[in-house]
């Protein structure tokens, strides 16, 4: 088993303050990522978990900055190797759990929120991975499986599956807006009675 250490300490940082008491604004860079980053580097509190990947496919784990809002367009990401305990330390002020974003199989991805030294098993199943755990882990279906990226495991390749078959929604196609309206059209029946025609009538 080989140990991995990563030292991307994240976390949510508070809107008014930063640690060194001066104002977020000040320092000129609010809703930067980088700033983010280096006021959680600093944080005195850490979480650190671990992730046991047991499979033979790299993991994709995503480490979300916003815990309230977790999204892979503002995590860092974390590649777990195959067959490996990777450690993932965060930095936090607010929200003591650490926040992840996993997909699991093409139709479904996790949220998984773990406490300080809590444990992430990841294993193989034919459709994808399985996550769980012996601690109080939080497990939650995030909205858009499209959205958050993995590596497609074996036994998915053998199937002629991909985690590419589902696209972020913003991604989907659109229904036509005439097909959509024709649905909502009811149609009458025809009536039985035949129209009455001046056909064969003389005067």
């Amino acid at each position: 088993v080989v140990l991995a250490q990563a030292q991307d300490p994240l976390s949510r940082v508070p809107s008014v303050l930063v640690p060194s008491g001066l104002p977020y604004s000040i320092m000129g860079a609010s809703g930067s990522k980088g700033f983010h980053d280096a006021v959680a580097s600093v944080s005195p509190w850490y979480t650190q978990v671990q992730i046991d990947n047991q499979s033979t496919t790299p993991v994709v784990v995503w480490l979300a900055r916003d815990p309230d809002h977790p999204s892979p367009h503002d995590a860092v990401e974390h590649e777990v190797p195959p067959q490996s305990i990777y450690a993932i330390s965060s930095g936090w002020l607010r929200e003591p759990r650490a926040t992840l974003l996993m997909r699991t199989d093409v139709n479904t991805a996790k949220i998984i929120r773990m406490p300080n030294a809590s444990r992430l098993i990841v294993s193989l199943q034919p459709h994808g991975l399985k996550v769980e755990s012996l601690d109080d882990v939080v497990f939650e279906d995030y909205p858009d499986p499209g959205d958050v990226q993995g590596h497609d495991t074996i036994p998915m390749v053998l199937r002629h599956e991909s985690f590419h078959d589902r696209p972020p929604s913003g991604e989907l196609p659109r229904n036509s807006v005439a097909r959509e309206a024709a649905r909502d059209v009811t149609i009458s029946a025809p009536t039985t009675e035949e129209p009455r025609t001046n056909q064969g009538v003389t005067n």
